[in-house]
């Protein structure tokens, strides 16, 4: 997804993250940006999304060096994932890897 350059920010180091006891499942550096993503293996609905994005905003926080950080969250299924996207956010299920990855689900 990095290659393809479906992000806001094109990162130049991307892994997973973690500071004591505070981890974050995908962190894309470039510069003063950043790009936080968590990762759900189950169907989650609108609020558990944004409950989801709520704990990565503060996790997002200790992030060092960092000015901006664009949120996300990836899970199996996702309910009205339009409407966090519209709300600022990455939101991406299974069904929208497959598609950027060229393969149908």
């Amino acid at each position: 997804m990095v290659r393809k350059n479906i992000f806001p920010v094109k990162v130049s180091k991307i892994g997973k993250w973690w500071r004591r006891e505070t981890e974050i499942d995908v962190v894309g550096l470039e510069n003063s940006r950043a790009l936080a993503i968590e990762a759900k293996w189950s169907e989650i609905s609108y609020q558990e999304a944004k409950k989801i994005l709520s704990q990565l905003s503060t996790k997002a926080r200790q992030i060092h060096s960092v000015e901006e950080c664009i949120l996300g969250v990836m899970a199996k299924r996702m309910e009205e994932k339009e409407r966090i996207r519209s709300e600022g956010f990455i939101a991406l299920d299974l069904q929208d890897i497959a598609k950027l990855s060229g393969l149908e689900v």
